[in-house]
């Protein structure tokens, strides 16, 4: 709510927008609670004015970004939270198979 209102009362603040973004990202990181409570209070409205009010910002255009896909995924597999739980899997099952191969055929060394 703090977010949200700060980004009302300082429209043309580039900080605060680009900051407010950021953690409104943060705070819906992984939470689909925290998510829907967000787009219920107008989280979605505020990013889009912010990307609005200062078009041509990029930290406002990048953390925006951010914020919206932590808040609207396309999918639910799509939240930045679900990918880098694939990206820790992936990276696990990769060292998996790694360490599997040097012990079938030794170090190439």
């Amino acid at each position: 709510e703090v977010v949200l209102t700060a980004m009302k009362t300082f429209p043309l603040n580039a900080g605060v927008q680009a900051y407010c973004c950021l953690g409104l990202g943060w705070a819906c990181y992984g939470h689909e609670g925290a998510a829907k409570y967000a787009l219920k209070l107008g989280a979605k409205e505020a990013i889009e004015n912010a990307k609005k009010n200062l078009p041509m910002d990029a930290g406002v255009w990048g953390n925006a970004s951010w914020a919206v896909s932590n808040i609207t995924p396309v999918g639910p597999k799509d939240a930045p939270a679900e990918v880098h739980k694939q990206l820790v899997l992936d990276r696990r099952l990769l060292g998996i198979k790694y360490m599997k191969e040097m012990y079938a055929n030794g170090p190439s060394w």
